[in-house]
Parts: structure tokens; sequence; C-alpha cells
């Protein structure tokens, strides 16, 4: 006895598409791939307009009002401009340890939020109960990191710069520049 090939065994289970359906989804299709590329161009604009919002208010204006000795203008449709300071910070990881090392030896370990990790397994849940201070010296996979975050960076090194403060900006990854404000 010859048998169905196995593609047809199961045709009487599987549901059959009208000609409307697979128009449909033809449609569809062609709907979605519309979609995306509206899409893809519309972040590509935003993207444009963001990066030339940003020249504005960080190079261009900030540059002529220095050169014109202003820090506010006021248009005559109203509009007011401003500048003002910006001190970011954020440690680079390369720089991590060597950073997270100078605020210990100077006094600031408190800006540093400390996370220590370490796995077990099912079988080591007693274990992980009873961890205590022998942490490093009885697992091997402790993964200890030392960070501190980019916004309680930033008020302190503004702060210490405020003071008067020599600090190494290049281990925090500072950078200071003037941006305009629109109101």
């Amino acid at each position: 006895m010859h048998s169905a090939p196995p593609e047809d065994r199961y045709s009487a289970f599987r549901p059959s598409a009208s000609v409307e359906d697979l128009k449909t989804l033809s449609d569809m299709a062609t709907s979605l791939d519309l979609a995306e590329t509206t899409t893809k161009k519309a972040e590509e604009e935003f993207d444009a307009a963001r990066a030339a919002e940003r020249f504005l208010r960080e190079r261009t204006i900030p540059e002529l009002m220095a050169k014109c000795g202003m820090k506010e203008f006021r248009t005559t449709s109203g509009l007011v401009l401003s500048v003002r300071d910006i001190v970011r910070a954020s440690i680079p990881k390369a720089s991590a340890p060597s950073a997270v090392a100078w605020l210990d030896e100077h006094g600031f370990s408190g800006l540093v939020k400390r996370t220590v990790l370490l796995e077990f397994t099912r079988a080591e849940e007693e274990k992980a109960r009873a961890l205590a201070l022998r942490l490093r010296d009885e697992y091997s996979n402790v993964q200890e990191t030392a960070t501190v975050h980019p916004m309680t960076l930033s008020a302190w090194v503004r702060g210490q710069l405020e003071n008067g403060t020599v600090l190494p900006l290049e281990l925090f990854g500072v950078t200071q520049f003037q941006e305009a404000k629109l109101r």
C-alpha cells in the first residue's frame, strides 16, 4: 500500500486560506514594509534634528553670546535665551579603580556604591545563609564593583570646583561647557 507524502497526510487538519485572506495578508505585508520604512526615516530625521539642536544649544549660541559679552538675550518676539555653565562627570570604566581609590584616599568614599556579587548553587544554600566576613577566603567567584552614580558625581564635582578644589578631571570623566536655555 502506498502512503501519501508527509505534507499531504495532515492537509485535512490544516485550515485553508481563502483568496481574500491571502490578499489581505499581502496588503498587510506591504503596509508593514511601508511602516518600517517610515519609522526608520522618522528616526533618522529625529536624530538629525536632535544633533542640530544640541549643536545650537551647546556650541553656536553660547559662543556667540560669549563673543557679545551676554549671559541673557531677549528677542523682539519675547523669547529669552540664557547661557549657563554645565559640569558633567561620569567615571570611564578604564579609570574606575583609580577614581574610586582617589575618592577613598581623599575622604569621599561615601560617594562610592559598592556591590558584591556571589553566586551559589542550590546545593550551597546553607553556605549562602551563613555568609559572613569569610566571604573572600571561602569563595573564589566573588565579584566586587564600586561605582558612583553620574548625577551624584556631577553634583559633587560641581560643588568641589565651586569651592576651588583641584580635582583630577580626566579621572572622573568631567566635561565642562556652556548650554543655552530658551524660555
